[in-house]
């Protein structure tokens, strides 16, 4: 059994321009996620379109991948480049696939050894990471009609909140599963779906600058806390 981290991160992002290059509290996005990888095996995979990501990973010690043009446009989903890494490292059933989003920059690495540790526990075809909603669609959520009326959003709403469905929003902290489920799949979680709970803070996802500066603000914080207790 193989282990194989992996890092996809492609050149072009709207929503914050040249995203997976930025700096945060002195440390790339990408640069994080690399860490992460080769903390993990002795060799880390970054798929990319981009000349600029692919040089910046080799000086941090990846392996890089050339992702294809048509694979990394904004309506490519994200498990075609999944199948192209698969296809070209030749990760099969047994090994293990491991992907460490750029956009989880506050991921810790408990997490990611505790992915895999379920993954190869379980009989889940893809372990991923999730945090508990601050507002339970169940309990408080409603959609406004069009005559400026209140609708509960299902028919089913909860009174009290022990009553109410444990509900978990997907993060990008860790995806875990191997070769052939991949290849196999038109989506991720179309097979055996088992998640690592992860604390909302650990779940930010970085998507605009607000995000980033949030994120920035959230390690500082954090850092911080643990320096005085170490008083």
């Amino acid at each position: 059994m193989n282990i194989f981290p992996m890092v996809f991160c492609r050149g072009g992002s709207k929503g914050l321009p040249g995203k997976n290059l930025r700096v945060l509290n002195g440390r790339s996005l990408l640069e994080r996620s690399v860490s992460h990888g080769l903390n993990l095996a002795s060799v880390c995979f970054v798929s990319t379109d981009s000349e600029e990501i692919a040089k910046q990973a080799e000086l941090l010690g990846a392996s890089v991948i050339e992702r294809p043009g048509e694979l990394a446009t904004d309506n490519s989903p994200e498990i075609l480049s999944w199948k192209h890494a698969c296809r070209t490292l030749s990760i099969g059933p047994d090994d293990v696939f491991v992907s460490l989003p750029t956009t989880a920059p506050l991921r810790s690495f408990d997490s990611i050894e505790l992915a895999c540790e379920l993954y190869r526990d379980s009989k889940a075809d893809i372990v991923c990471a999730a945090y508990e909603l601050e507002r339970n669609p169940f309990l408080n959520m409603y959609e406004l009609s069009g005559n400026g009326v209140l609708k509960p959003l299902f028919d089913v709403m909860s009174v009290r909140r022990q009553d109410s469905k444990k509900v978990l929003g997907i993060s990008t902290v860790v995806y875990v599963s191997n070769g052939d489920y991949i290849l196999r799949s038109e989506t991720p979680f179309s097979g055996t779906v088992m998640p690592i709970i992860v604390s909302r803070l650990e779940a930010i996802d970085i998507d605009t600058e607000e995000d980033l500066i949030l994120a920035g603000a959230i390690e500082l914080s954090t850092s911080s806390s643990i320096s005085s207790h170490e008083m």
